[in-house]
């Protein structure tokens, strides 16, 4: 019994030694074949494209999104009550301060009027009378005084009454255009009811919010670019119109105030988006967005290498880039590159420093069966 336990325990020995040593011959051929692929595809080179850097116009800019408005718009309110007898102004008109809007019905007005006028003429005529005896000194002073009060009662009549008659005209506060009309012929309309909407769209404004660490680029007189989200082909050019003095603590943006040079198809109330340009440089040395990678928070790019002796194809460096101003297609970089410079823009992905690139126009590589 002590022999065979002993003979069960070396044949379990023996096929532990065994099946141990054919995965560690397994392992090491998988990293050598490994190594010998990446080995092969480094002295073929990584297929990529570059182009030259050339100089150009670049601009800085804040974008920023807001909506439309109007400095000066204002809702247009009754100040009486009456029908309305002349409706004069349709929305979509263009009207100049002044311009009459609605005219109610007047005839009481103008009743009230034609009376206060009488009852003045008689209280001057008596004040004349009175006038003439405390002269001849047959009335008091409190006579006398009396009528002086009493014409100017009177008179405060014809003015109140005149007014109440204005008010039946309803007139623009402002030059613009209605945009909203809330009454038609024949309404009754009563005391301090809405009727027009009036805008001016010369004083069309867009108010945005920017970061705050844009405040010292931005000042007023600014160039910007506003378009509509609803109609992107289409830019309409503004200028910083003012730049608020505070910053906002909570969302650490400042607000800036956009007006527009000619509204073209914006309305008050459209969302649009907003480019202020605070930096234009004419002759920068420009490189594309997308010859850019990302690691953590570097920014870097492939620069072609000359060939060195005995390689037949090209190497890459990988150059840390510092964006001076950038916009939608390219980077204005700090330093470090130059006119000419060849930068990889496509086959970044897996690019290491110093390693084998193949251009479009570089010779095919040989296949093993060729090399042999």
């Amino acid at each position: 019994m002590k022999k065979r336990g002993i003979r069960k325990y070396y044949l379990l020995c023996w096929i532990l030694t065994v099946l141990l040593t054919g995965s560690g011959c397994q392992y090491v051929f998988d990293q050598d074949g490994f190594d010998e692929d990446e080995t092969a595809q480094t002295d073929e080179g990584i297929p990529v494209e570059v182009t030259a850097l050339v100089e150009g116009s670049i601009e800085a800019t804040v974008r920023s999104f807001g909506y439309i408005e109007a400095e000066e718009s204002v809702m247009v309110y009754s100040r009486t009550a009456n029908l309305v007898a002349n409706l004069k102004v349709e929305e979509g008109d263009l009207v100049a301060k002044g311009d009459l809007l609605v005219g109610l019905e007047d005839e009481n007005q103008r009743i009230a009027v034609s009376k206060a006028q009488s009852q003045l003429k008689n209280a001057q005529r008596e004040q004349e009378r009175q006038k003439s005896l405390y002269k001849q000194e047959l009335i008091s002073d409190k006579e006398f005084l009396d009528a002086e009060y009493q014409v100017e009662q009177m008179r405060l009549s014809l003015e109140d009454a005149q007014t109440q008659l204005s008010y039946t005209e309803i007139t623009a506060p402002i030059s613009g255009t209605i945009v909203i009309r809330k009454v038609k012929l024949g309404d009754q309309v009563n005391a301090n009811q809405h009727l027009f909407d009036l805008v001016d769209f010369n004083t069309l404004i867009a108010p945005v919010f920017v970061p705050e660490k844009f405040l010292p680029m931005l000042e007023v007189g600014k160039e910007v670019r506003i378009v509509s989200t609803s109609n992107e082909n289409q830019i309409i050019q503004g200028r910083v119109k003012r730049i608020s003095p505070i910053v906002d603590k909570q969302s650490g943006t400042v607000k800036i105030t956009v007006a527009i040079q000619e509204y073209g198809p914006l309305r008050p109330g459209m969302h649009v988006r907003v480019e202020i340009i605070y930096a234009t440089h004419s002759d920068a040395l420009l490189i594309p967005k997308r010859a850019l990678r990302y690691d953590d928070d570097l920014l870097y790019v492939f620069r072609l290498l000359p060939k060195r002796p005995g390689d037949d194809l090209h190497r890459v460096e990988r150059v840390i880039l510092k964006p001076e101003i950038e916009d939608t297609d390219n980077v204005k970089p700090n330093a470090g590159f130059e006119i000419g410079d060849q930068i990889v823009i496509t086959g970044q992905t897996g690019l290491k420093d110093n390693r084998l690139v193949r251009l479009p126009t570089d010779p095919k590589p040989k296949k093993k069966d060729d090399r042999k």
